[in-house]
């Protein structure tokens, strides 16, 4: 990384404050250290790895806050059960109602877009957040984006890319961190 900024130098007390900071409000630090992986990849020109890096550390902030919000709505157990259950298209599929076959497909856990409804019916977030925080989860994965990259599809991504998802991760951060307080 070039630049004629002076660089911080963290005293071993303002690391130890920090991390603190850190594990006070996320109690999770994967979330944090991806995300300063991903920031200092993107600085240096990987936008690639630096995308990918900014969808997982969404994702990984997003449930820490729906884990907060649950617990402050009184729903905590229900959450994790929920997060830990698997849903299948096989289990609304009329074929394996009407019969005693087993399910081909056993499912998967519930997607970040599930999560999402389930906070709102069981009244954690209003409609219109549960919409904002679609959109913003849409945003910051740049919709199929992430999906393309995961499978191949996609080699190659922009800095403006990145920039914009890198910014709509601190909105939607912003945003739930508004809505637990």
């Amino acid at each position: 990384v070039v630049g004629n900024a002076v660089w911080h130098v963290f005293t071993d007390e303002e690391m130890i404050e920090l991390n603190k900071l850190i594990v006070q409000t996320y109690k999770n630090k994967s979330f944090v250290a991806t995300f300063h992986h991903a920031t200092n990849l993107f600085s240096a020109g990987f936008n690639l790895e630096a995308f990918t890096l900014i969808c997982f550390c969404c994702e990984g902030m997003m449930y820490h806050w729906f884990g907060e919000l649950a617990k402050i709505s009184g729903i905590e157990n229900d959450y994790i059960k929920y997060r830990k259950s698997k849903e299948s298209k096989c289990d609304t599929c009329k074929y394996f109602d009407s019969s005693s076959g087993n399910k081909p497909y056993d499912g998967m856990v519930p997607s970040m877009f599930s999560n999402i409804k389930f906070l709102c019916s069981k009244k954690c977030i209003s409609c219109n957040e549960m919409k904002t925080i679609q959109k913003l989860f849409s945003k910051v994965s740049n919709d199929n984006l992430r999906n393309k990259i995961a499978h191949g599809e996609e080699n190659k991504i922009s800095h403006d890319i990145v920039q914009k998802s890198l910014d709509s991760l601190m909105e939607l951060q912003s945003f739930l961190v508004n809505i637990v307080d």
